[in-house]
């Protein structure tokens, strides 16, 4: 989910889109694809197509729709900004870089997985450390140390599942975004301020702002 658009990958590797389209942001390509994986920032989405090559549109403010030639095995969005993964486990970013979220990648270190946040972004390197680099006014870039097999990335607060299965968070607890439960987690995902997760018994664990409700499964 984007700022006011969704995006979502059909089975049959075609892209669906709505919500706010004030930037073609929601106006998917006529051309290209089967797609095997899309993600939005704020006014922009991108996509990876089966021939590890990335496709954006939507809004180029900060030149967040200018993807380099891939080949890619992973693409991720964050609020202006856009990271990608190749197969050797080299990052490039590109897009805005108010908070050095793009000149701040990582140039040395390989990666096994990324998730950018608003303007910072997390990855898994191949040795199983979590790295961040952007914006860490909060601490949200300084990853704790540990072992893990996925992190993911909000505004001001991250998080990563360890080898273990559990979760730790590091940044601001202003809204409790770091007050992960005790259990054991599959997998997480990073909002705003606001972190939810499935279980290894698949039900739904949130924690973090809860004002709407967000994080009352």
């Amino acid at each position: 989910m984007g700022y006011l658009h969704t995006c979502a990958l059909t089975i049959d590797g075609d892209i669906d889109c709505w919500g706010l389209n004030d930037k073609g942001q929601t106006a998917t390509p006529t051309t290209g694809g089967p797609w095997q994986s899309v993600t939005v920032g704020e006014y922009h989405t991108c996509a990876l197509d089966w021939d590890g090559e990335i496709d954006c549109w939507g809004n180029n403010a900060t030149d967040q729709l200018s993807a380099p030639d891939g080949p890619w095995v992973a693409v991720t969005s964050g609020w202006d900004h856009v990271c990608a993964l190749s197969e050797s486990g080299d990052v490039e970013c590109w897009g805005g870089d108010e908070r050095d979220q793009v000149s701040a990648t990582p140039t040395s270190t390989k990666f096994s997985s990324i998730e950018a946040g608003w303007s910072h972004t997390c990855g898994v390197t191949v040795d199983g450390s979590a790295r961040c680099w952007g914006q860490d006014e909060s601490m949200q870039s300084t990853a704790v140390w540990g072992e893990f097999k996925t992190t993911t990335a909000g505004d001001d607060h991250s998080c990563g599942v360890d080898t273990g299965s559990s979760v730790a968070c590091w940044g601001s607890n202003e809204e409790g975004q770091l007050e992960a439960p005790h259990t054991a987690f599959d997998s997480i995902s990073a909002g705003w301020n606001h972190t939810c997760g499935i279980t290894t018994t698949n039900t739904i664990e949130c924690w973090g702002l809860n004002e709407s409700g967000q994080s009352q499964p």
